[in-house]
């Protein structure tokens, strides 16, 4: 071990590999002096005992030196984030000036961090230095420089200067999302293989690395001039690994080679599950030195990604999911067909709309935030009244909230703002009949939010297939029995059935307290603040929509129950995938954010972008070449007339437009409401309500409900692209995402 005044300097001390060479370098007796780029930054949380310095690519030399100075070890762990020609001149030229003052302080070592993909893609055997460098990337060619001007500053003293070469490296707080994806993949149960049984994994543990980094910077000479750290972890272990660790059986089924990497990448982003290259390991010139096990460090992940058995994967919870929203989907086109486009359906829907629009802003607004405030509480939970508190509160506030609501519903109807004539009798007393529904929403929200938080992703999904499909069973039978002025009802009743087997899984944490103030503690321990931001975005999303129904109304009878239809269809292919992908992507997004601080964060966005618009437009393509098919064929539909069908067609066309942007609004607002920027959603959401409020009042007259819809198409699209620049924004704040 090292005297204590040995001084081992660490440049890109905030970095995956450098935070860990800090603490590693602190444990085994060195002193340490991290020099990172931002001091403020949260990713520089080191103790009092460690040194640290801010130091920029750009610094100058008397800068350099100043941080230099008494350094006995130093590594250059820094990098640079973007690929631009300014960039990487900024980081050669700082390598340069970095590893001169190095030299010229008198440091008895310097380790230039480095990769092996300076070999470029090769399928050989136990690479080594002794293989050619061919780097082909942006990023291996920066580090390729970076080496060549460090090994010429040392070339009269080579065993003062090191270049250390490793694969990607792994751990729980990894960066990379490649393991990540992998992981996602194997959640369906099977892992699709484009390989041999042999295909490996390079990689290194992010504590392997660190410990025989720190035994290079102790060993004595002769010190390699090029040393590599490297491990093969093949992928059938890894999927071995995930198993073990998840609770979950994972088949290997082999799939041919190219063609099958190339759907494997394009599917899950993974692109090196057939790699058969295997680099060479040093590790072996240290004699009596033990480091960590690789392949402990990829079950530590699994257990950080994974958090315990994972319930629900994607193809059962999108199934489970898309049985709820069949339910949801099929109750207006069933009512269209019963119904027509009358004042019955009019106030149906007026009154379903308007309880959904509360109740749901409570409900969502509550799963949202309960989801990573569940993931820290449980574990800290003493008693079990933690549930408890938060959800007689929540009652109270849905108490409240649907008096307001229903009042100011009342008043509209009364003073002709809202329907007329028997539309308007009828929504009052089923407003009466399902007020109370918005109290079981908000529960359900709640207590749903928790399930989702422990991956439990599929009761969730059943609770919510018992409420819609509860919900038209009875819309069916209330109306064969002739009971059709209790309709409402039949939204009360589904909510009910939503509510009882979350009650059955959460009903152990729902004890009260002990005393007064474990209560209040309790509920303190909530979000409320954050719950609020969350609810008043909801609200706003959802404003739109309604608007347009309002101003529906004004069109005379039939109208409103004709933009619903629209609305409706329009709305199925949001839910395929917010029902089953979106779920995942957020729980996943806010446990990154409360555990890691968002590390592949980045990477989660573009995929999530991605996704979106491949998905968007075979969907757009399909709805419209159908609802094309069906104007053409003109003929009616039930009780639905040749002009009430030909006019849900029309406002199908456009709305349909608007689906990229919706699937991005709801996305972005999700992620910002995960990095606590609930504000910004806010703001961005009243913009949009005021554009489209704007473009009603200019279209309806001219187009009626096409106008409508193409007013909401405009706000929806200028919204994301809004949407899109703030997430911009508040991912570069972290700067960790672009590390």
């Amino acid at each position: 071990m090292p005297l204590r005044f040995e001084l081992a300097v660490v440049w890109g001390a905030s970095g995956f590999v450098g935070s860990q060479l800090v603490d590693t370098l602190s444990a085994a007796g060195w002193r340490v002096r991290a020099l990172v780029r931002d001091l403020d930054s949260q990713r520089v949380k080191f103790g009092a005992e460690v040194d640290t310095r801010s130091l920029d690519m750009r610094a100058a030399p008397a800068e350099m030196r100043a941080a230099l100075e008494g350094a006995t070890v130093v590594f250059h762990c820094a990098g640079h984030g973007e690929e631009t020609p300014a960039s990487y001149a900024d980081f050669v030229a700082g390598t340069a000036v970095f590893a001169e003052t190095a030299k010229q302080v008198g440091a008895r070592r310097y380790f230039q961090l480095s990769t092996v993909a300076v070999y470029g893609a090769r399928r050989e055997r136990d690479i080594g230095p002794a293989f050619p460098i061919q780097p082909r990337t942006a990023y291996a060619r920066s580090r390729a420089a970076a080496e060549q001007v460090a090994l010429e500053i040392y070339g009269d003293s080579p065993g003062r200067c090191t270049v250390v070469r490793f694969p990607m490296v792994v751990g729980p707080a990894m960066r990379s999302d490649a393991l990540r994806s992998f992981f996602r993949a194997l959640r369906l149960g099977v892992f699709l293989h484009p390989g041999e049984q042999d295909a490996a994994l390079n990689c290194i543990g992010i504590r392997r690395l660190a410990a025989n980094l720190v035994a290079l910077a102790e060993m004595g000479p002769p010190v390699p001039r090029i040393c590599q750290f490297a491990d093969n972890v093949k992928w059938t272990n890894i999927a071995a690994i995930y198993a073990r660790e998840s609770g979950r059986s994972v088949s290997r089924i082999p799939i041919p080679g190219r063609l099958g990497r190339a759907a494997v990448s394009a599917m899950f982003g993974i692109s090196v599950l057939g790699n058969r290259a295997t680099f060479r390991n040093d590790a072996a010139i240290f004699t009596g030195v033990a480091s960590p096990d690789t392949e402990t460090e990829i079950s530590e992940l699994v257990r950080s990604t994974a958090g315990g058995p994972v319930q629900g994967g994607l193809i059962s919870v999108t199934a489970v999911n898309l049985c709820a929203r069949a339910g949801a989907g099929l109750l207006p086109l069933v009512v269209a067909w019963q119904f027509g486009a009358t004042a019955v359906t009019d106030a149906l829907f007026w009154v379903f709309s308007a309880v959904l629009f509360l109740g749901g802003a409570f409900s969502n607004a509550l799963e949202t935030v309960a989801v990573p405030w569940a993931s820290r509480r449980h574990k800290n939970a003493t008693h079990p009244a933690w549930l408890s508190a938060p959800s007689l509160i929540a009652v109270g506030i849905a108490l409240a909230g649907g008096l307001i609501f229903y009042a100011a519903n009342t008043w509209m109807m009364q003073s002709g703002l809202l329907l007329s004539g028997q539309s308007a009798q009828l929504a009052e007393a089923y407003l009466d009949q399902s007020a109370l529904a918005i109290v079981f929403m908000m529960l359900a929200g709640l207590w749903s939010g928790v399930l989702l938080a422990h991956s439990a992703f599929v009761l969730p999904a059943v609770s919510l297939s018992l409420k819609w499909w509860g919900i038209l069973v009875m819309i069916l039978l209330l109306d064969a029995s002739g009971h059709t002025a209790l309709l409402g009802f039949s939204f009360l009743i589904g909510e009910v059935l939503r509510i009882v087997p979350l009650f059955a899984k959460i009903r152990f944490e729902l004890a009260l307290a002990s005393s007064v103030a474990a209560w209040r503690a309790a509920a303190a321990d909530f979000p409320w603040r954050g719950f609020a931001f969350t609810f008043l975005s909801v609200v706003s999303l959802h404003v739109n929509p309604m608007i347009d129904r309002l101003m529906a109304s004004w069109l005379g009878n039939g109208a409103v129950s004709l933009f619903e239809y629209a609305w409706t269809i329009s709305l199925a292919p949001a839910m395929i995938f917010t029902s089953g992908y979106l779920i995942i992507w957020y729980t996943e997004i806010s446990k990154s954010v409360g555990l890691h601080g968002g590390h592949g964060l980045a990477q989660n966005v573009a995929r999530l972008r991605r996704y979106i618009w491949v998905y968007s437009g075979i969907l757009v393509f399909a709805v419209w070449a159908g609802t094309l098919a069906l104007l053409e064929w003109g003929g009616p539909i039930g009780r639905m007339s040749r002009n009430d069908v030909t006019s849900v067609c029309e406002v199908l066309l456009m709305l349909t437009l608007g689906l990229p942007f919706a699937l991005l609004n709801v996305g972005y607002a999700r992620l910002l409401t995960a990095l606590n920027r609930a504000p910004v959603v806010l703001t961005v959401v009243v913009a949009k309500i005021l554009l489209n409020v704007a473009g009603n009042v200019l279209l309806i007259e001219s187009f009626g409900l096409v106008g409508l819809a193409a007013s909401t198409v405009v706000a929806e699209a200028l919204s994301s692209a809004a949407f899109m620049l703030a997430g911009r924004r508040s991912l570069r704040a972290r700067s960790v995402i672009f590390a």
